[in-house]
């Protein structure tokens, strides 16, 4: 009824021509937000950060502010935390700062030890943000886990 081609077709050619037309528009969204980034020195206007304390160093981004200085972030690999904030000081987009004491108490510790790590400041909205893992990623796997089922399918028939 069918030949190999039209099975070829209907199962590897056309799922990823259909994964294709949604990841284009991913990728678009992805670049017009990466050059759609503001800061507060275009035109005065405060931009936001994320504001956290948590344990996920990934996605720590539960709350937000206003700000007019520089976000920033800390690392504390020590109690395995993150936390997200404001401050009002002007630093460098881009900078950090080693072993930085932030004299802010954490209440669960024995002796009430304080968070410390390694700090980093940048400018923009929300550039206090993890890295997200983009969609396309998964979908371009999955592509390819398809693509080698069906040559392995076809191989052995």
């Amino acid at each position: 009824l069918f030949d190999n081609c039209t099975i070829m077709y209907s199962i590897f050619i056309y799922p990823l021509f259909l994964s294709g037309l949604f990841l284009l528009p991913v990728f678009c969204a992805e670049s017009s937000a990466a050059t759609t980034t503001t800061s507060v020195s275009e035109n005065g206007a405060p931009f936001r950060c994320y504001t956290c304390l948590g344990r996920d160093f990934d996605n720590c981004q539960s709350g937000s502010v206003q700000c007019a200085g520089t976000c920033w972030k800390i690392i504390d690999q020590e109690h395995e935390l993150i936390a997200k904030g404001c401050t009002a000081e002007q630093k460098e987009d881009g900078t950090e700062e080693q072993n930085l004491n932030t004299r802010v108490q954490l209440p669960w510790t024995k002796d009430l030890e304080t968070i410390q790590g390694v700090i980093y400041y940048c400018t923009g909205d929300f550039c206090n943000g993890a890295r997200e893992l983009s969609i396309a990623v998964p979908l371009l796997g999955f592509s390819l886990m398809l693509s080698y089922l069906t040559c392995q399918f076809f191989a052995s028939n």
